[in-house]
């Protein structure tokens, strides 16, 4: 550990509680590094503004490149910088020492990573040359971290949520039992088919029966936060002072989309001394990692190579970089993501506006290659319907809110005081949301659109939809393998309206087929409708009610969201929602069988492929332009 005189140093935010900023010293040292008197003085005066130091100041805005900086300062303390950093000692822990910047060699050398005060803290020691000290750049002192204590940074990454909230749980338990259930399943198909062949019309209209209530709850929960969606946004003004941040960015065979990313990326209006990026990067992955190291990055800007490990999840990334975060704010983007300029700003502004139970901001995600074909066309309507309306919704009636796998934006100490992610869940985001939930805690509705890139081929979107569907399946084992305790955390209006959608998602799509047969069966059957024995007729009104209800369900979210994003001209789609649904009983079939068979398997989506670039109109409110 770095001991040092003077004011102590903070080992979360590497700030001095003496609060030693723009001392002459440092002044003089950011002169020596070619910063005329001129930009030195505004950056005292922004540094004071906004309670920063200029050092940060100065290497954010890029006005001095790191390895020159870090010359000139060891010139001035009479240090050296580490062509190749020194392997860490034995039993220390890479994030503790990343966040002070520094740790000590069994012979006394320190190694340190400077900013800041800690720029201070050296130049005021020059003179007692009391150690000997190698400076290293951020990036070379992460990989010397990263390098020796991945073994245990990776285990912490998979295994440190309790098995009890984790899908980890779930792998032995249903490997045990898949003969059982594949026995069962086989039954019941053959039941089924023995069933419509000697009373068709019975077998088909009772799963329908039966189900109803399921669906009518669900359809209802649906349509209230819609409405609840059309609320107006809450206004937050920009806080004086803002807050850190940490974008978290994991990427797997991305080297193609690495440059616009980086473009998007440093495009985000946000002070660069309160931003730090993280690249997180599988360690067979050198593709991906050498087109990130080519690119001109800031110093906030930062590789990570991740450690092996299992399962080769999204989840266990960020998981392994969350001790590293400094950011009082954390998001998370994935690498085809493409997000308005002020999002971090607004995000700022609405967390220091809402109360600290508010613990997550849930982006809108908007599709921007929407022009490729039908499958784009209607994934646009979807993920309009689903986070301008039913998420937007759900967040403003304060209901547990399933989150999208991006664009997710926590408050850091709550996020690590939940166990963030988990690493065994391919639907991470959606189980993070329950979680919070059952934690006491909100997630509310940020109205600034991220882009994304939708699957445009069958093969992709099936595989997408099938990840998706599987991970609901792991969500679902998780948060109702204790529904008492659910019921006294959530309480059981909260447990209906969440509990209805996400059941009636899987049994729903699971089930589908029968019902379009159902519907068709008893439109061509001869016996009128109330004419018919009383099962029948209890079906008969069943089925309209169902139907009634899922167009309404179909319309009034999607019509609500295409308006909203001037979206008009893809409103002759909606009535084919029916197409898509069919795919996705496929999909849900196709993940149950891989629940049992390979349930940590990653469908990795590919990015980069897209045709069209146009995305939906921005949400009128933001009066922001879509990429182009």
């Amino acid at each position: 550990m770095i001991r040092e005189s003077g004011p102590e140093i903070d080992r979360e935010s590497g700030r001095a509680s003496g609060r030693i900023k723009g001392t002459r010293e440092s002044s003089a040292l950011l002169m020596a590094c070619g910063v005329s008197a001129s930009t030195l003085a505004g950056l005292l005066n922004e540094a004071r503004r906004i309670d920063a130091h200029p050092v940060d100041l100065a290497l954010g805005a890029g006005l001095v490149a790191e390895p020159h900086f870090l010359a000139v300062l060891a010139q001035a303390i009479g240090a050296e910088v580490a062509s190749s950093v020194p392997t860490p000692p034995p039993g220390l822990r890479a994030e503790e020492a990343f966040a002070l910047r520094g740790y000590a060699l069994p012979d006394g050398t320190r190694v340190l990573s400077p900013l800041g005060v800690q720029v201070d803290l050296l130049l005021n020691r020059v003179r007692t040359r009391d150690a000997r000290i190698m400076l290293a750049s951020r990036q070379s002192f992460l990989d010397a971290l990263i390098a020796a204590d991945g073994p245990r940074l990776a285990h912490r990454a998979a295994m440190e949520l309790p098995e009890a909230l984790s899908a980890r749980r779930w792998g032995p338990v249903l490997a045990r039992v898949r003969r059982t259930l594949v026995l069962m399943a086989l039954a019941g198909f053959v039941v089924f088919a023995m069933g419509l062949w000697v009373a068709p019309l019975p077998v088909l209209v009772v799963p329908p029966l039966l189900l109803s209530p399921l669906f009518l709850v669900a359809g209802l929960a649906i349509l209230t936060s819609t409405l609840e969606s059309t609320r107006p946004p809450r206004a937050a003004p920009v806080p004086g002072k803002l807050p850190r941040y940490t974008l978290l960015v994991p990427l797997r065979r991305e080297a193609r989309v690495v440059p616009d990313l980086f473009r998007r990326l440093t495009a985000l209006d946000y002070p660069r001394d309160r931003l730090e990026v993280f690249y997180l990067v599988e360690a067979d992955d050198g593709e991906t990692e050498a087109a990130l190291r080519s690119l001109p990055l800031p110093p906030g800007h930062l590789v990570m190579r991740l450690p092996e490990g299992e399962p080769r999840t999204k989840p266990r990334a960020l998981n392994i970089a969350l001790p590293f975060v400094r950011g009082d704010l954390v998001v998370a983007y994935d690498a085809e993501d493409a997000p308005e300029p002020d999002q971090l700003l607004r995000a700022a502004a609405l967390f220091e506006a809402l109360p600290a139970r508010i613990a997550c901001l849930q982006g809108r995600l908007a599709i921007a290659n929407h022009r490729d074909g039908f499958l784009t066309r209607r994934f646009a309507v979807d993920y309009a319907a689903l986070f301008d309306c039913v998420k937007a919704g759900m967040g403003r009636a304060a209901w547990p809110v399933p989150l999208g796998g991006t664009s997710n934006h926590f408050r850091t100490p709550i996020l690590r005081r939940v166990g963030a992610w988990d690493a065994w869940n391919v639907t991470e985001d959606a189980d993070l949301g329950l979680r919070l939930a059952r934690c006491g805690y909100l997630v509310e509705d940020l109205p600034s659109t991220t882009w994304e890139e939708a699957p445009n081929t069958l093969g992709s979107w099936m595989n997408q939809r099938t990840r998706w569907m599987k991970g609901w399946m792991q969500t679902l084992l998780v948060h109702m393998s204790t529904p008492a305790q659910a019921l006294r955390q959530i309480g059981l209006f909260r447990v209906m309206m969440i509990g209805s959608m996400g059941l009636s998602v899987i049994l729903g799509t699971m089930l589908y087929p029968i019902f379009l047969v159902a519907v068709i069966v008893r439109l061509v059957n001869p016996v009128p409708l109330g004419g018919a024995p009383g099962l029948l007729m209890l079906a008969d009104a069943t089925l309209v009610l169902a139907l009634a209800l899922t167009l309404i369900v179909e319309l009034v979210p999607a019509c609500i969201a295409l308006m909203r994003r001037r979206a008009l001209h893809l409103l002759w789609l909606v009535p084919l929602a029916p197409i898509t649904h069919v795919m996705i009983s496929i999909a849900t079939w196709r993940a149950l069988i891989e629940l049992l068979e390979r349930p940590f398997f990653w469908h990795k989506t590919e990015h980069g492929l897209a045709r069209t670039a146009q995305g939906l109109g921005a949400l009128r409110s933001t009066r922001q332009t879509p990429p182009a």
